[in-house]
């Protein structure tokens, strides 16, 4: 067994007489360094030898000392950097003023970097000084606390039977066939991004994902709220969603056609419908507090309603079950009796033809005090159950670069369907309000909504049309018309700006307030009941219709340079 077969042979769930059946060792994938966040290195074997350390930061100082001493090309270490953007060398002739490693040679290299960050940096020095990576086998695990080591077994758990070593190969083999004109490089990125949930929480396991009816669907919605919640750099939230889930979509159709008894493990399976009274008066009676599939719990469950819980019953029960993120299960009736669910249902159905999205938080304060308090602690559990018992394949995601999370049908984007509330909401505020309507009696009016997303969408998408104010401390929001300004503001607001160019006075935020207060004969801000600066200058680039065309640039409506 080589070095980069025995963990993975661990993670198989195969017998490896010299490692403790509960630790959960994993293989470094440079592809996917976030993967080792919240972890320690195990072992660390490049090129046959063993550069082992406790912590990563050990690891980089042990690879860079030995490179120093065998490697040719890391001589070049001393005036060039691994990354493309580096303006400094790898190796720093002065300590730097963040956290940094001294070498025997008296250099120093920064490690005040993040733990993924610093396995990047180890796969691209192991590259820079000539070493192939599939020479480099690092293991790793979670890190310690003060109650044991943090499992990833959530993610994992009866998910292992798909990740045994002889899949692994098979799938690589198939996808190899099938794709003749795939290079050995896209190979191996697909068989490492159908296992991203193996090796990834994201709130759905690798088994639900390729064994239930929308697994596919969850899995997607997970992964992009994974990255949506964890963002970087490089990464979309909806390509990298659609990047594993493309991959994922290989490996099941790979397993189907090849190993239908781990996809199809239900075929004997009894039907929810079919699980004895007795049972469920149990669950009712003894477990309203939430169940375990674990061993105790099914043991208890038998024996208190006198029935055999078999694999066939257990996943009948979880599939009519409400399943938390923590594992616990409840019964639906325990969560919210079925009328109850029927009205979020159709509340929720009612708001998605209407308006093409809600708000999941506000969604759950609508329904906070009409659902098990003890089954459904927050809006995430609420969004949860909700995406249980809907069967319309309603999406739940995070609304791009705002960050609010909303339910929607996956039709067009996101900020498309808030247009169109945006028209709602300018045609309510006209008819209904007359032209101005405070955010508490907008927020009555669109009550799946929170003031702060309808602020949002407001801003981004009836800037032309509405216009927020502050007036008696309220916030309130008002078409251009039933602000009051004077009909001819834009012809007297383009004169007071040439006025002011004739004059030589720059048109700085100040000094063109001052001068259109001057102009009207009154304090503009005041008087209009602007609540700040940017409400001002937004005022000012709609209703300015001259030329040359200006812009606000470091405060200064200035000309346009094209």
């Amino acid at each position: 067994m080589t070095k980069l077969e025995m963990p993975v042979a661990v993670l198989a769930n195969e017998p490896a007489a010299d490692i403790l059946s509960t630790t959960e060792l994993n293989v470094v994938d440079f592809d996917h360094p976030e993967l080792c966040s919240g972890c320690d290195p195990v072992t660390c074997i490049v090129e046959g030898a063993d550069f082992s350390g406790g912590n990563w930061r050990d690891v980089l100082v042990s690879l860079t000392e030995a490179f120093l001493q065998s490697k040719p090309k890391s001589t070049e270490l001393y005036y060039s950097s691994l990354f493309h953007s580096g303006e400094h060398a790898f190796l720093l002739k002065d300590k730097p003023k963040l956290s940094a490693r001294k070498l025997s040679n008296g250099y120093w290299i920064n490690v005040n970097l993040s733990i993924k960050d610093l396995v990047i940096t180890i796969g691209k020095l192991c590259k820079f000084c000539g070493i192939d990576l599939t020479d480099v086998t690092i293991t790793y695990m979670p890190k310690q606390s003060a109650g044991g080591t943090r499992s990833m077994t959530g993610t994992k758990g009866t998910s292992t039977r798909f990740a045994q070593q002889s899949v692994r190969n098979a799938f690589r083999v198939w996808l190899t066939t099938h794709n003749p004109e795939w290079s050995s490089a896209t190979v191996a990125m697909h068989c490492s991004d159908a296992y991203y949930l193996y090796n990834n929480c994201c709130g759905i396991t690798l088994e639900d994902a390729l064994t239930t009816t929308d697994g596919l669907q969850r899995a997607y919605d997970a992964i992009e709220r994974f990255y949506t919640e964890n963002p970087t750099q490089a990464n979309n939230p909806s390509s990298s969603a659609q990047g594993y889930l493309r991959s994922l979509c290989l490996l099941k159709k790979f397993l189907d056609e090849h190993y239908p008894e781990l996809t199809n493990t239900n075929t004997s399976a009894i039907s929810p419908s079919a699980v004895p009274k007795a049972v469920i008066n149990a669950l009712k009676k003894n477990y309203a507090s939430g169940f375990r599939f674990e061993a105790t719990y099914i043991n208890l469950l038998s024996n208190v309603s006198n029935t055999d819980v078999d694999i066939h019953m257990q996943e009948a029960l979880k599939h009519m079950m409400f399943r938390r993120d923590d594992d616990l299960y409840f019964l639906l009736d325990t969560v919210a009796d079925a009328a109850i669910r029927k009205d979020i249902i159709d509340f929720a159905n009612r708001y998605l033809e209407e308006y093409g999205c809600f708000e999941i938080l506000e969604f759950y304060k609508l329904y906070e005090d009409k659902v098990n308090s003890i089954c459904i602690r927050n809006a995430d559990d609420f969004e949860s159950f909700y995406k249980q018992i809907e069967t319309s394949g309603v999406r739940c995601v995070q609304a791009p670069y705002i960050g609010n999370r909303i339910a929607r049908y996956s039709k067009g984007a996101v900020w498309n369907t808030f247009k169109d509330v945006a028209a709602k909401i300018v045609t309510v505020i006209t008819d209904e309000y007359y032209g101005s309507c405070n955010e508490e009696d907008l927020h009555a009016r669109f009550c799946a909504f929170s003031t702060d997303l309808l602020g949002k969408i407001i801003k981004q998408c009836a800037a032309e049309e509405l216009i927020r104010v502050e007036i008696n401390k309220s916030v309130c929001y008002q078409t251009f018309d039933a602000l009051g300004l004077p009909e001819n503001f834009s012809e007297q607001l383009a004169n007071t700006l040439e006025r002011l160019d004739e004059i030589g006075l720059e048109p700085t935020q100040d000094a063109l307030h001052t001068a259109v207060s001057l102009k009207l004969g009154i304090n503009f801000m005041a008087e209009y009941n602007l609540p700040d600066w940017e409400t001002y200058r937004r005022l000012i680039a709609i209703f300015y219709k001259a030329e040359p065309h200006r812009e606000w640039k470091s405060n200064i409506f200035g000309e346009a340079i094209n």
